[in-house]
């Protein structure tokens, strides 16, 4: 099974914004913003909840515990959180990071990574991808001048390059990334902009595409075009279904990206006729 990393994206501007500030100016507010940044770690692996296990939640004590905070600055802590919406008590008493969702962040070994571009690869060529004709002509063009390169000279190159990739490969890894989150991106809105039914969204601002990477980096490719196909098969996102109040719905890209939402779709909420 291959290995697999977690990390948190904190914008930066997050020490600028108001309801951070306001909590650093109080008294022991730098402890409280700590807590606060331990606490989002914290959460990682149940999605945002401050859970011991599946059936325990963490408690005050316990978080002073593992944070190595006092119990006072803890309880204070907590109750700003709750005040300020940085946290939410749900019912059974556990505690849920909101913001942790759309911060959440995860990548693959190379052996998972090389997969998902094979899967990348694949399905340019099926209808989920109807624009990229283009580019996949001129693939194939590229594919047909390789095959006729002659043997000796690739042979020959063949291990200066490969020693010359593995040195790019962890000399430019965050180049890497910020390519291949490029690439995701398009991919993601040519799948989005090719069903019908949808608002077309042509020109993404930079926040929906950060919230498009942040999808790739959640979720599997397989998983994504499971959710595609939720989509292409929802009467009630695609307006061929209508409201309680009559009206019709059409799913819109910024809709379409939040995690919850994507979440829901992913998960068949809105596949029922």
């Amino acid at each position: 099974m291959a290995e697999r990393y977690y990390w948190l994206k904190l914008q930066r501007d997050f020490f600028k914004r108001h309801d951070v500030r306001i909590v650093e100016s109080m008294q022991n507010g730098k402890d409280y913003v700590l807590f606060y940044l331990k606490l989002l770690c914290e959460s990682i692996d149940h999605e945002g909840r401050l859970r011991f296990s599946d059936s325990i939640p963490y408690n005050d004590e316990m978080l002073s515990t593992i944070t190595n905070t006092n119990i006072d600055i803890v309880r204070s802590a907590v109750k700003i959180f709750t005040e300020l919406g940085l946290m939410e008590i749900q019912t059974d008493g556990t505690y849920f990071m909101a913001e942790v969702q759309k911060m959440i962040g995860s990548a693959a070994n190379n052996a998972n990574a090389l997969r998902q571009q094979r899967f990348r690869d694949t399905h340019r060529n099926q209808p989920v991808l109807p624009d990229n004709n283009s580019s996949v002509t001129k693939s194939n063009a590229s594919v047909t001048g390789c095959v006729t390169e002659d043997n000796e000279s690739k042979n020959k190159n063949k291990s200066k390059s490969q020693s010359k990739n593995n040195n790019y490969q962890e000399e430019n890894e965050n180049d890497s990334n910020t390519l291949e989150d490029k690439d995701n991106v398009s991919w993601f809105l040519d799948a989005f902009n090719s069903i019908d039914g949808v608002v077309k969204c042509q020109n993404p601002n930079q926040v929906q595409k950060e919230y498009i990477s942040l999808l790739f980096h959640t979720y599997s490719l397989s998983e994504i075009d499971t959710v595609f196909t939720n989509l292409r098969n929802s009467f009630y996102l695609l307006g061929k279904a209508t409201r309680e109040d009559g009206k019709l719905f059409h799913v819109t890209l910024d809709w379409f990206i939040e995690p919850c939402n994507f979440s829901l779709v992913f998960k068949g909420r809105f596949t029922k006729k």
